[in-house]
């Protein structure tokens, strides 16, 4: 969520979402780019893929649907409906949730992923 709101990447979000998004940012008086052209950001380059971008660059490169992907991501913004594509095309994901016991990954509480 932070990294869409302060990049201002908001490529396959709805209207709610990229208001919610633009108040995270006025939110932090620290952060000084307030208004961010997304369209613009996308164009030079400055965005992440998404996750169906992700998707067609697999196939694209011909990655074996059963092979694992490892998604080195906290929390996704929109969570598993935005996880869909990707999971329905590449079904094998794993996050460090579910390569490591809840004990484990204490150590790793309040930091970013």
């Amino acid at each position: 969520m932070n990294m869409l709101a302060f990049s201002g990447c908001t490529q396959g979000c709805n209207s709610e979402e990229v208001e919610e998004l633009t108040r995270m940012r006025y939110a932090y008086p620290w952060w000084k780019e307030k208004i961010i052209n997304s369209e613009l950001k996308r164009k030079d380059g400055l965005c992440p893929l998404t996750l169906e971008e992700t998707a067609l660059n697999l196939r694209a490169l011909e990655i074996d649907p059963s092979f694992e992907i490892y998604i080195a991501a906290g929390e996704i913004y929109g969570g598993e409906r935005r996880m869909a594509i990707l999971a329905n095309a590449y079904p094998k994901l794993v996050k460090k949730e579910t390569l490591l016991e809840s004990i484990d990954l204490r150590f790793f509480q309040n930091h970013s992923s």
